[in-house]
């Protein structure tokens, strides 16, 4: 029997045809159903009226709903499964725990077909349901039997959410809030519905999902930690770049509210014990955005990382960013080249992501056709055709690369250079007239010369694919409370500690405060700390000849390079940032750089003679001009 043929068969219609019912009882049993027990349903009045057993409707309900009809009270049912479902729930359900069949418990229903009851069963227990039905008085009956007298749930909610009380009504998430899974089929999406419609039922896994998630959007952090603990479960999240307590919850949801998590982001509810990743989307009144999720287990449970991705953010332009004039132009420069390399270098959470996608969106266009291959995408560009790599399907970064290149592709980006082979097709590809764009982690722009030689990338491909190296950090920036002053001798030495060669430009001395807005951190939002190294010239010849660093970075010097540090020191002297900041993110370096007694320009120590006016170098007097080798 299909589906379609189940669903249209009503109980009356298969108990006439069993022979279990005569005609005129069913007749009898839908007129008193509808003059007077419209709150009834028909089997219920069958069995009060005496015109069929329990067995008959069970048999004939599981030849309906294709779903086995299991007889409550069971006979035993072990303590250990008992544990799994709290009374509570049981009776705000109307569910029994049978027993573990493989993987799955096996639960008596009143209404199996429920979704959204079967996934806040799955919430609690933590593994995937098997429904059997069964009437609501026998369950009811088999609870009071083996957990003895239970109180409804509604009472441990109000307590719990007095607890984790973030100064909201919990009625203004109504509506506000949805969660979608991705890759849902038709059932799946409408589990969806339902489970988003339980949000009003102010269960303890959904509400407490709920007001992290709000919470931790309005406050704009990037991510949420959720981690267990001996006696409770800890909520932080990180607010530009710094953790922050939020919450803490009772040890007795957090596993609903793991297992909330982990269904949303299709994954095994029931496995506990490997890492797992996955993903949903959120909807909080009019904004989208998408949740990156990572648990690990831990000595207490299941610790929980979302990744909060706004799309938005990839709208962002340069001078946003924190982009000088200067080092916005020679990026464009770059992006406006036929073909290329970009690498944007930097540690993890440097917002090495957001820049590639900013540029991408300055790309965008009907004349270039962009393709990206990621691990994972972050972020849905519209008009870019985005590949994420599948390891273990054998789609890597390194295999992609041929065959995105057989797609006529203007603009590639790669998502991370991991190794030389990825290196040398992604450098191989900037040569035949596309621009590529990639990442790689080091801690300076010169550094990511001597990390593509040491992935065994040869020097020539480095000097002849490589465009320029953009490094970055991020520091957080002071808030608009900040307070001024005029600059002391204390502000100078410590702006010389780190670096300043010259602190007489730095008038005046900015200090936080604290406001509302900042919640008296001093800080509200983030500012980029950037440098770029264009391989041009005597660069690239001395990149192609295999020359040490802090020589690529003495004619870098002489072409008008800045460090990330001096880029650093501008943005505490405009009131962007701190001194703390600085110190706390960008590498510095402490000594006092060389200067030119006529021109006092900065004029590197190995140089004989100045390269800004001629000046002889007294400390290099009569010691060689160095030589690059290779030049």
């Amino acid at each position: 029997m299909t589906d379609r043929m189940r669903k249209s068969k009503r109980l009356g219609d298969v108990l006439l045809q069993r022979g279990s019912l005569s005609l005129d009882s069913l007749n009898r049993a839908v007129t008193q159903q509808n003059q007077q027990e419209k709150d009834m349903r028909l089997g219920e009045i069958l069995l009060k009226e005496g015109y069929v057993s329990k067995t008959e409707i069970g048999t004939a309900l599981e030849q309906i709903q294709g779903i086995p009809y299991a007889n409550c009270p069971p006979e035993s049912v072990d303590q250990s499964i008992l544990e799994l479902l709290s009374p509570a729930t049981a009776l705000r359900c109307c569910a029994m725990p049978l027993e573990i069949k493989g993987r799955k418990l096996l639960v008596a229903m009143a209404e199996p077909q429920n979704l959204a009851l079967l996934d806040e069963l799955r919430f609690s227990v933590g593994m995937p349901i098997t429904p059997r039905f069964s009437f609501r008085e026998d369950i009811i009956l088999a609870i009071g039997k083996f957990y003895g007298e239970a109180e409804p749930e509604e009472e441990i909610v109000e307590e719990s959410s007095e607890e984790v009380s973030l100064g909201r009504n919990e009625d203004d998430f109504n509506g506000e809030i949805e969660f979608l899974a991705e890759d849902l089929d038709d059932e799946s999406t409408e589990a969806q519905r339902e489970l988003n419609a339980g949000i009003r039922k102010r269960t303890p896994a959904v509400m407490f999902l709920s007001k992290i998630m709000v919470a931790a959007v309005e406050k704009q952090a990037s991510d949420i930690h959720i981690e267990p603990r001996a006696s409770a479960t800890t909520v932080r999240v990180r607010i530009d770049g710094i953790l922050r307590e939020l919450m803490t919850m009772p040890s007795e949801h957090q596993a609903a509210v793991v297992s909330r998590i982990k269904i949303l982001s299709n994954m095994d509810i029931s496995e506990r014990r490997v890492p797992q990743d996955g993903r949903f989307m959120m909807r909080n009144r009019d904004r989208r955005l998408d949740l990156r999720v990572s648990t690990l287990p831990t000595h207490f449970g299941e610790k929980v990382v979302i990744r909060i991705l706004d799309p938005k953010s990839t709208m962002i332009t340069l001078d946003q960013l924190g982009f000088s004039s200067e080092l916005a132009a020679n990026l464009n420069r770059i992006l406006a080249m036929p073909q290329g390399m970009l690498l944007v270098t930097g540690p993890t959470g440097s917002g090495k992501s957001t820049t590639l996608y900013g540029s991408l969106n300055l790309l965008r266009s009907p004349r270039n056709n962009i393709v990206t291959v990621e691990d994972p995408v972050e972020f849905m560009l519209e008009g870019v055709n985005q590949v994420q790599v599948h390891p273990k399907a054998g789609l890597t970064f390194a295999t992609c690369l041929p065959s995105i290149l057989r797609q006529d592709p203007d603009v590639i980006m790669v998502g991370e250079i991991r190794n030389g082979e990825t290196a040398e097709i992604a450098m191989n590809a900037s040569q035949t007239g596309h621009l590529v764009l990639s990442t790689l982690h080091t801690n300076d722009s010169v550094g990511a010369v001597t990390r593509l030689l040491d992935l065994g990338v040869p020097s020539y491909l480095i000097a002849a694919s490589l465009t320029g190296v953009l490094a970055q950090r991020l520091v957080r920036r002071l808030c608009s409370c900040r307070t001024e002053k005029p600059a002391s001798k204390a502000y100078h030495r410590r702006l010389e500690k780190i670096g300043a060669a010259d602190t007489r430009n730095h008038r005046i001395e900015y200090e936080t405060a604290g406001c509302d807005v900042c919640e008296n951190t001093g800080y509200k939002g983030r500012v980029g700390i950037y440098e770029i190294l264009m391989i041009e010239g005597a660069v690239r010849d001395a990149v192609h000849g295999k020359a040490r660093a802090d020589e690529i970075l003495s004619l870098a010097r002489c072409e008008g390079f800045k460090t990330m540090q001096e880029d650093a020191l501008d943005k505490v002297r405009t009131g962007l940032t701190s001194i703390e900041e600085v110190q706390r993110v960008v590498p510095t370096d402490a000594s006092k750089p060389q200067r030119c007694p006529a021109c006092s320009k900065e004029v590197t120590p190995t140089f004989s003679f100045c390269p800004f006016c001629g000046t002889r170098n007294e400390i290099n007097a009569g010691r060689p001009e160095p030589v690059l080798a290779g030049r």
